[in-house]
């Protein structure tokens, strides 16, 4: 295994994958301001003390927080530290699962099947979803070079082995 340094594409692929846990958080840190809004009203409706009203709001707080960091805390690891890891491995096996969407109106499944294809690419002992674009690139067998975050275990990017960049 290789350490080499994040250039500037990997660093922002890193930063977009931050940004969508930090969004998907988000959405998380809204359903949890609902909950404590109803905890709150719930005790005051039942005329507790302010400590306790207090103590739920900051329970609740402290909660998220710390929720927040424990779901960043390995990809901001990388960004600080800049090192990436590469390594060399073989693809072991390739499979596009289609699942069909249903409307769950018999009419409209009569009609139209929508379908999603999940691209998996095996390699070595771990399963990677890929887009159709990689998964159309390698072949069973291919030796490959595999870029990944060393915290985060995100992967950056997979070429051939002729290929190194």
């Amino acid at each position: 295994m290789q350490e080499e340094k994040l250039s500037s594409a990997d660093r922002n692929k890193v930063w977009l994958e931050l940004k969508q846990i930090l969004i998907s958080n988000a959405l998380v840190g809204i359903v949890m301001l609902l909950v404590t809004a109803a905890v709150v009203l719930f005790l005051s409706m039942k005329q507790q003390t302010p400590f306790i009203i207090l103590s739920a709001v900051l329970v609740s707080v402290a909660g998220f927080i710390g929720f927040l960091y424990y779901s960043t805390k390995d990809h901001l690891k990388d960004l600080v530290t800049g090192v990436k890891y590469t390594y060399r491995a073989h693809v072991t096996a390739k499979e596009a699962i289609t699942n069909w969407g249903w409307h769950g109106n018999p009419a409209a499944d009569a009609t139209s099947q929508p379908h999603l294809i999940k691209y998996t690419l095996s390699v070595d002992d771990k399963k990677l979803n890929v887009r159709e674009e990689v998964y159309n690139r390698f072949d069973v067998g291919d030796k490959v070079w595999v870029h990944i975050t060393p915290n985060s275990k995100f992967i950056l990017e997979l070429c051939k082995a002729h290929q190194q960049v």
